[in-house]
């Protein structure tokens, strides 16, 4: 169980019930057993132990399926041992709490966890600020040499408002008679405001005595800044400055019609992507400007001052879904950037006549593509395939720079940090749309893929770029280092 955890407190929570039912329900047998006595007179099998889990549980994870079962048989066994209930029903009342705790047992073996996800370069430690440029709020995450504490760490929770974002959001992109109401999406999301990203806030930037490469990162509709910091942060371990844009794309939402129509929606959502790319040009215009970059930071003097801080000349964009989508349109527009890579990307903007062009024009850079198995299927809308065959088929010439993949057993999720903090009993009942068994792996195969993407373009130029020394470094990871079947398919239209 290399990438879900199986956690101590949860076992005592759920032992401490079982427990206080055997109690319940055979008081005499448990002075005839020694270590039943003592676990009893030690406040083992009591309230307090109960709260004290509990606490811990909920701290961690929010409101899941086992924190409801364990409720739920915390309330028969409070029932049962301060006569609330008439003895008639005392024997229904504890074939009731122990099929919850038994419940509860099951829930934690079968749905344990999944683990925050380690970072694979030199630098294991990751610096995080909050900031705003240009009117975007952004995060960054980057390098630093500070230790890491729990005290210093962030949760996803981007802003305190963003459930009511995000409500906003379904209701405009599903209609007013499906979306779900706010209650149930402020519930659901109390994990994200629990799980932490294993970051290190306000901390100085580490100054490297190489250039440090500049990530911008796009977030995909009805996400946020924070959602991919698994992969920001393994591109900071590995040297490079990552700024995740947070787009607010619910200011053009607010002009959808109710209930959506198919065109409205996509019309005002290329609008969006439009302004997506000058808020990408005006963050590039701050980042390279060393001294308004530096500003960013805590050591901020100390950067100044600094010969050996250097940035890279040229930056990288990734991005996800709609993000995707922003990265390709960024990445042709925009010579500051020399590679990029979209993640599941939409493609519907390339209907837009005004971009012809640019779809168009051979590709004169470094272009990754990573498509999941049935993004069309769910997403019609976005012409995910319609946009790549009519791109490829545009760039025949030039299949050293723009590589398609599509990576098979994946939905459009996995390619976030989304699993990481959903429920797991919601993975595991939403198979349309998580992978829940192998999601861990799959967003390590990302990380890596784009790691090898990335540093391969950084060495070579794009003349000398090959996409299949990166395919062929991957294919060997996945020979030698973590044992699993190469999952990659490169798409011919």
């Amino acid at each position: 169980m290399k990438d879900k955890e199986l956690r101590g407190f949860e076992f005592i929570l759920i032992a401490n019930q079982m427990l206080s039912i055997f109690k319940l329900s055979e008081p005499k047998v448990i002075n005839d057993i020694p270590w039943l006595k003592f676990l009893d007179d030690y406040y083992f099998l009591s309230v307090w132990a109960f709260l004290i889990c509990f606490v811990g549980y909920y701290r961690i994870d929010g409101i899941r399926i086992n924190v409801i079962t364990v409720i739920l048989a915390e309330i028969c066994i409070v029932f049962q041992e301060y006569d609330i209930i008439s003895y008639n029903y005392k024997s229904y009342n504890m074939m009731v709490g122990l099929t919850f705790v038994l419940l509860s047992m099951i829930v934690y073996y079968a749905f344990p966890v999944l683990r925050q996800l380690l970072t694979t370069g030199t630098f294991k430690n990751i610096g995080f600020v909050s900031k705003e440029i240009s009117g975007t709020q952004v995060s960054v995450f980057y390098p630093t040499d500070e230790k890491y504490t729990k005290n210093s760490d962030v949760s996803y929770m981007p802003y305190s408002n963003y459930f009511d974002t995000l409500h906003f959001i379904f209701k405009r992109q599903l209609g007013i008679r499906i979306t779900p109401p706010k209650w149930l999406i402020k519930l659901s999301g109390q994990v994200m405001v629990k799980k932490l990203m294993g970051v290190i806030n306000n901390a100085n930037l580490k100054i490297l005595n190489s250039k440090m490469p500049i990530v911008v990162y796009s977030h995909g509709l009805s996400s946020n800044r924070n959602y991919q910091a698994s992969f920001c942060k393994d591109l900071a371990s590995k040297g490079c400055i990552v700024i995740s844009l947070q787009h607010q794309d619910e200011d053009y939402l607010e002009k959808v019609s109710l209930p959506p129509k198919e065109l409205d929606f996509v019309n005002t959502m290329h609008q969006a992507v439009i302004r997506r790319k000058e808020q990408v040009k005006q963050v590039l215009d701050f980042a390279f400007d060393k001294n308004k970059l530096a500003k960013l930071f805590k050591n901020s003097e100390q950067i100044q001052k600094s010969h050996s801080f250097q940035l890279n000349d040229k930056a990288i964009i990734c991005g996800h879904s709609y993000g995707g989508q922003t990265a390709v349109l960024c990445g042709l527009d925009d010579d500051r950037i020399f590679a990029t890579i979209a993640l599941d990307p939409v493609m519907s903007i390339f209907d837009l006549p005004s971009f012809k062009p640019l779809i168009e024009k051979q590709v004169n850079k470094p272009f990754l593509i990573l498509t999941s198995d049935n993004f069309n299927k769910y997403f019609g809308w976005y012409k995910q395939k319609e946009g790549l065959s009519k791109w490829l088929s545009n760039n025949t010439n030039t299949k050293k720079l723009l590589l398609a993949l599509r990576m098979k057993n994946t939905e459009h999720v996995d390619y976030i940090d989304a699993a990481l903090f959903q429920p797991r009993e919601l993975q595991i009942l939403r198979k349309d749309v998580y992978s829940p068994n192998t999601v861990s792996m799959n967003l390590i195969m990302i990380n890596k893929l784009a790691e090898f993407f990335i540093f391969e373009a950084l060495q070579k130029t794009p003349e000398t770029f090959d996409s299949q020394r990166a395919l062929d470094k991957f294919d060997d990871m996945c020979k030698n280092a973590i044992k699993e079947t190469n999952p990659l398919e490169v798409l011919q239209y």
